[in-house]
């Protein structure tokens, strides 16, 4: 499920030292990163409420990201090649 693999990905940073926020929504992770910066987002290609495409373009054009200083964004997807392909296009640093 979605969640357990949110859960999974979660615990493992946390295993290796990052603090980690985890959100189940597109919407609710861009306030979040709005409220505090954030060193890196892992997200999946297909959200409840936009996909990780729309969510990556979504957080390329946040004001409160510093253009010197972007975040970088891994999508998680099991997806074919062409999606994969979308996912960079859309600012994706990593599929």
């Amino acid at each position: 499920s979605v969640s357990a693999q949110r859960d999974r990905i979660s615990e493992l940073l946390r295993s290796v030292g990052f603090r980690v926020a985890a959100t189940c929504s597109a919407a609710e992770g861009l306030a979040l990163m709005v409220r505090r910066f954030v060193d890196l987002v892992v997200c999946g290609t297909h959200l409840p409420d936009m996909s990780g495409c729309e969510m990556s373009r979504s957080l390329k054009s946040l004001r409160c990201v510093p253009q010197h200083c972007p975040i970088p964004v891994i999508l998680v997807s099991d997806e074919n090649e062409a999606s994969t392909t979308a996912a960079l296009r859309s600012g994706a640093d990593l599929v």
